[in-house]
């Protein structure tokens, strides 16, 4: 089992609409009624190459594209990343630990101080993700999540990278 990561193009747009319109997906991490589209994730993609300040990888397993992670720097610095991240439907296997570990490793060798995400409190394997890869859970946002049907908590947690990798 190999997991690599790539730099995103404007290719994998049609990727990344998949994984974003799967329901398990939509429901753990984007806003109900959100569009999806193949230009806009072109729109986003192309945004995010051109602004010095966000970093968009795809994820490969064996070659194979099952997800990506992404950060947006918070300060002119660039020394604390806010972390998204996603997987297609390779999910339950280890793989977006690998990933973030590699991506994480790659952002404190490149001088970065924090890391922070944020989960919706229902989202149970991102957030043993996060805690096995060292995150500390920094505080909740209650109610900050409408799903739709009722307001959620939104956990934010944070990695320094005096924490140790």
């Amino acid at each position: 089992m190999t997991i690599t990561l790539r730099n995103i193009t404007e290719d994998d747009a049609p990727l990344i609409v998949t994984w974003k319109q799967d329901p398990y997906v939509k429901m753990m991490a984007l806003d109900p009624g959100t569009t999806i589209t193949l230009d806009g994730q072109r729109a986003d993609i192309s945004r995010a190459l051109e602004c010095e300040d966000a970093r968009y990888q795809i994820i490969e397993h064996d070659h194979r594209p099952i997800g990506y992670v992404r950060i947006d720097f918070m300060d002119e610095r660039h020394d604390v990343a806010w972390l998204r991240f996603a997987l297609g439907t390779d999910r339950g296997q280890g793989l977006a630990k690998e990933a973030l570990r590699l991506f994480i490793d790659s952002l404190f060798d490149a001088g970065c101080h924090r890391i922070e995400a944020e989960v919706y409190a229902c989202n149970e394997p991102s957030k043993r993700t996060l805690e096995h890869l060292g995150f500390k859970h920094e505080g909740t946002k209650r109610n900050a999540h409408f799903d739709g049907e009722q307001y959620i908590d939104v956990l934010v947690y944070g990695l320094l990278a005096e924490d140790g990798r």
